[in-house]
């Protein structure tokens, strides 16, 4: 930013350190649209309290429930809840009007509530809700998954530093060696008088 020229701004990209004007909402919106990277689904997963991983979250839940109501595996209630999320979908598009704007929050999660009841999709309550989540993690213990999963302290971090060290050591001695072959080399090239 440059405030004291008429309060100017601009984005810097990393790649080329240029300086692109950004003091318009048009200029910034082109630049975004220009530069921006997105994010992989992957990583908006990362992101606390986004509406996919919440959304992707009740679904789980609602398929392991699926699954010990009905005694079936996790396949099964699947591809059986994947029929009762379309059904619920198609219920919250009949509710809405043709002419209405956009509905309220409210509005919206009272539609989808009525919409799961007739459904026939399992509702979940914050106690049942934990004991699944306690079912999953002792289900994945003992698969043995997230063992693999290395924290910081399963690094020595001393032996890491050592072996940066170490090659850095031997680029500088294979630069040196370079040097010296390419003046021995000119030595030889160069008459003698």
């Amino acid at each position: 930013m440059r405030t004291e020229k008429n309060g100017e701004s601009f984005y810097i990209l990393p790649t080329n350190c240029r300086a692109y004007y950004a003091g318009t909402f048009e200029a910034s919106y082109q630049l975004m649209k220009q530069f921006s990277l997105g994010i992989a689904k992957k990583n908006l997963a990362k992101v606390p309290n986004n509406k996919r991983q919440k959304m992707k979250n009740a679904l789980r839940l609602s398929v392991y429930a699926h699954a010990e109501d009905n005694d079936m595996d996790l396949k099964e209630a699947r591809k059986d809840l994947k029929e009762e999320v379309n059904k619920v979908k198609i219920c919250i598009d009949a509710l809405r009007d043709a002419n209405e704007e956009k509905p309220t929050k409210e509005e919206h999660r009272e539609r989808v509530l009525t919409c799961t009841k007739q459904s026939g999709m399992p509702m979940i309550d914050e106690e049942r809700r934990e004991s699944i989540k306690e079912n999953i993690q002792e289900t994945r213990q003992e698969r043995g998954e997230g063992k693999n999963k290395k924290s910081l302290k399963d690094f020595d971090m001393k032996k890491i530093f050592e072996k940066i060290k170490e090659r850095r050591s031997e680029r500088k001695s294979e630069k040196r060696n370079e040097k010296m072959n390419k003046r021995e080399a000119r030595k030889e090239i160069t008459p003698q008088e």
